[in-house]
């Protein structure tokens, strides 16, 4: 565990908007780029995330996740989606069982799942079990491409071009915690838009509480570490109304001694397991986002960072670890990374 480090000044959590960020920590893991980075912690919804994470990610999620990280997208296509890759490969039996899992939730829901869009879909591995009708994906994979093409999924490039009361379901599986935190409200308002009015958008989420939970799972390349309150409070502040969660994790993780958030609530939020899922639909007082022109936005396409936090983190990545890490320090507490 990476000790808590007292914030000062408090910020505002862009999660929950309470004047509670009073804490960070080293990154935790050694992985660059990563590493050199810190997490920033709300008290009030014990959420955390990556400050400056826009310059962080600026490309990174185009060919570097899936060729450091995932490492499972060279194979042609037929190959990828057999089952006999299935039974060699217990990663992608995980993925596809973790998918089953999610189409069953949803039409046990109702949703007759023939519209649907998957945000963050990787190679399309719940596209392809699904056999709804129209397929679509937003993934800025490359390696993705030729997978997504193989299922004829239609595949989105900007959020802005998805159109609008569309869909029967959108699915975020473990995509959420790959953002910049400043764009996760606005991803998810644009999400819920491209819903029809009685449409489920099912988002899950590992479970993120390093505020006050002992976590042993692998943490980089997340950017938001949600714990099961911020990720109630992100989607209601979009315009969302939570029709169903769970913890579908049941390994239960235990409190750290220096905890600095306590989970109050119901059964779900005070529940210490993973795979946080929420299925949401359009509140009453949603307001749809008005059309927006420009750079693209959203999950894994990053925002625009001022120009001196892009160039510190390059700078800082040609530095030893414990260097990179004081320079961090030093640029946060002067307000240089947001």
């Amino acid at each position: 565990m990476h000790p808590f480090e007292p914030l000062s000044p408090q910020k505002s959590c862009p999660i929950c908007q309470e004047n509670s960020v009073a804490y960070f920590s080293s990154y935790p893991s050694e992985v660059e780029p990563f590493a050199s980075t810190v997490v920033e912690y709300c008290t009030h919804c014990g959420s955390g995330y990556v400050p400056g994470a826009g310059a962080l990610l600026d490309g990174y999620y185009e060919t570097e996740y899936s060729r450091s990280n995932r490492r499972d997208r060279m194979m042609e296509p037929n190959l990828y989606f057999s089952e006999a890759t299935r039974e060699k490969s217990p990663k992608l039996s995980r993925y596809f069982k973790r998918g089953t899992r999610q189409l069953d939730l949803l039409r046990d829901l109702g949703n007759p799942v023939e519209r649907l869009l998957d945000f963050g879909s990787g190679p399309g591995y719940l596209l392809y079990l699904s056999n709804a009708k129209e397929i679509a994906a937003f993934e800025p994979d490359k390696d993705s491409e030729k997978y997504l093409s193989h299922i004829n999924a239609t595949q989105y490039v900007a959020l802005q071009e998805l159109p609008r009361d569309h869909f029967d379901a959108v699915v975020s599986s473990h995509s959420m915690e790959h953002l910049p935190v400043g764009d996760l409200i606005a991803t998810l308002r644009i999400l819920l838009a491209a819903l029809k009015p009685d449409g489920h958008l099912l988002i899950e989420v590992p479970q993120g509480g390093l505020s006050h939970l002992k976590l042993s799972s692998r943490h980089d390349p997340h950017t938001i570490f949600f714990t099961n309150e911020g990720l109630q409070v992100a989607v209601k502040a979009a315009g969302g109304d939570i029709v169903f969660s769970k913890c579908f994790s049941p390994k239960k993780a235990k409190r750290r001694p220096d905890a600095i958030y306590t989970p109050e609530g119901n059964d779900f939020i005070r529940y210490p397991g993973g795979a946080l899922t929420v299925v949401v639909r359009r509140g009453a007082h949603f307001v749809a986002p008005a059309p927006q022109s420009g750079a693209p936005a959203g999950a894994q396409a990053t925002t625009q960072q001022p120009i001196i936090g892009s160039v510190l983190h390059k700078l800082g990545a040609k530095l030893p670890q414990p260097m990179r890490r004081l320079a961090g320090k030093i640029a946060r507490r002067l307000g240089l990374l947001h």
